[in-house]
């Protein structure tokens, strides 16, 4: 394993993404795909049901669909994997299909990040092909590890995938800052031990310590984001 990098004057070591809804805006497909797919036997979903679910493991969302099918006496005929499958072969198809559904400011920090070196990884929930539908279409070599949903034993809250992304790039969690937009993820960031940049687009979250909310990356560089990981880091040693 290499060898964990040390603070770079008041840079984080790394920037560790989520990818649904805080990189692109692929939350509204997946609850669509899961509205579909309950329509296609029967049973109602709506969008409401769906945003309670963003940002948790795929098998708690399969769940909650094959147990809200039952409610309504109806049964999906399908696993919990195979709803999951389901889902994210609409997802990657959307995503395939259109332009890239960038968050505000998300693409210019992206960009920024990797032009001046910084390591960045992806941490998601979401399987591989839906990873690569949306990667293969950013900055070439952005990325020095992805870690998904199903390399992992815990899903978010758990700091599994996080403390594994820093792991393969060779940094300490500490040391690096985590974009997030949901509950979950910014539990799981936190836990791990890095510096939290939330911005939520489903749900509201609050500022604590060794996490900053933002209403969108808009305006927020490179430089801007080691302002935020240095005062982030300065509060909470204090």
């Amino acid at each position: 394993m290499a060898t964990p990098n040390r603070l770079i004057a008041n840079r984080p070591s790394a920037v560790l993404w989520d990818y649904d809804g805080t990189l692109i805006d692929t939350e509204p497909a997946w609850i669509q795909a899961e509205i579909d797919i309950m329509a296609a036997r029967g049973a109602r979903w709506t969008y409401e049901q769906g945003t309670e679910y963003c940002g948790t493991p795929w098998d708690v969302s399969s769940a909650a669909l094959i147990a809200a099918a039952r409610d309504q006496g109806r049964d999906l005929e399908m696993t919990e994997w195979e709803v999951y499958e389901a889902m994210a072969s609409r997802v990657a198809a959307y995503i395939a299909d259109n332009d890239l559904p960038w968050l505000p400011g998300a693409r210019e920090l992206l960009e920024g990040l990797a032009s001046r070196g910084t390591p960045m990884a992806i941490v998601s929930a979401s399987p591989i092909g839906v990873l690569q539908a949306g990667i293969s279409r950013m900055p070439t070599g952005a990325f020095g590890a992805v870690v998904t949903g199903q390399e992992v034993t815990k899903g978010k809250p758990d700091p599994e995938g996080y403390l594994t992304a820093a792991t393969r790039l060779g940094v300490l969690a500490s040391e690096c800052v985590v974009v997030e937009d949901s509950a979950f993820g910014t539990q799981a960031g936190r836990a791990a031990g890095a510096v939290v940049i939330a911005v939520p687009i489903m749900t509201e979250l609050a500022d604590t310590a060794g996490m900053i909310v933002l209403p969108s990356l808009a305006g927020v560089g490179p430089a801007e984001l080691d302002g935020l990981f240095t005062g982030a880091r300065e509060v909470v040693c204090d």
